[in-house]
């Protein structure tokens, strides 16, 4: 008898071998879902992402399994289409994304940290939020043991932070290894109306951005966020 999980992909049901590579990529969503659930037929796990997208992630990684393995030049030949394919679908770089599986092949940035909650990864931001979700997601991930960043907030409009379009950001203080420490504001309470941040100019955040560049301390990490920011346009630039 063959074993088997099953995954809820927005209402189709998946059955897929223990032995595929899904299930045993280190710190995934899907590993980690494993230690609290059955993953059985009866309660199958729910994902929110669509079947074909779902379907073209389990072929990539059988295929990326199969010409890792050195056995079968084809599947390495096949893995660069998929590859391909993938670099151009935003849709399934946001899918991979979500379950925490993009590798070191697509170079690709993994847009995820504690402001998920803040903002829409799927939308158009505005460029003090995306520079805050950006500047956090860098701290949290790629230099975790480098720079730690501490948020302030003000006050935001309730609609727009339930509607996750704003972050309520008045100052990010960033931290390196070395305790040498840089403090940006980014806006400020209005004295007239106490639910609206006023924030900084485009030009005065880009201003700032370049002249961290220059500081030797702190270049790398604003190195990579001038280069993320244009991010802010919508996903398929985070993911393009």
């Amino acid at each position: 008898m063959r074993e088997v999980y099953f995954i809820n992909a927005r209402g189709t049901i998946i059955e897929i071998l223990k032995m595929h590579p899904i299930f045993h990529i280190e710190n995934s969503f899907i590993q980690r879902a494993l230690q609290c659930d059955s993953f059985s037929e009866n309660d199958p796990f729910y994902i929110d992402i669509d079947s074909v997208s779902f379907h073209t992630i389990l072929t990539y990684l059988n295929c990326h399994q199969e010409a890792n393995s050195g056995e079968d030049y084809n599947a390495e030949k096949y893995l660069k289409l998929l590859e391909k394919k993938i670099e151009e679908n935003p849709t399934i770089l946001y899918a991979m994304n979500k379950l925490s599986i993009l590798d070191d092949l697509t170079n690709k940035t993994k847009w995820s940290c504690s402001l998920d909650n803040c903002l829409d990864i799927t939308k158009i931001w505005d460029e003090i939020s995306g520079f805050t979700y950006i500047v956090n997601m860098l701290c949290e991930n790629k230099y975790k043991k480098i720079y730690f960043c501490i948020n302030k907030y003000g006050k935001g409009d309730t609609n727009n932070i339930l509607l996750k379009n704003n972050i309520p950001i008045l100052d990010i203080k960033i931290h390196d290894k070395n305790n040498n420490t840089i403090n940006l504001n980014l806006g400020y309470q209005n004295l007239t109306d106490p639910l609206e941040i006023k924030k900084i100019s485009l030009i005065e955040l880009n201003n700032n951005i370049k002249k961290f560049e220059n500081i030797s301390n702190f270049s790398d990490l604003f190195k990579d966020i001038n280069r993320l920011m244009i991010g802010c346009k919508g996903i398929y630039h985070r993911y393009s």
